[in-house]
């Protein structure tokens, strides 16, 4: 569970980078 919502916070975050 950790693992996961880890690795979905690093996609959001780039995403977000791209986005800026």
């Amino acid at each position: 569970m950790k693992e996961q919502i880890l690795s979905v916070g690093i996609d959001i975050g780039t995403s977000t980078t791209q986005l800026i």
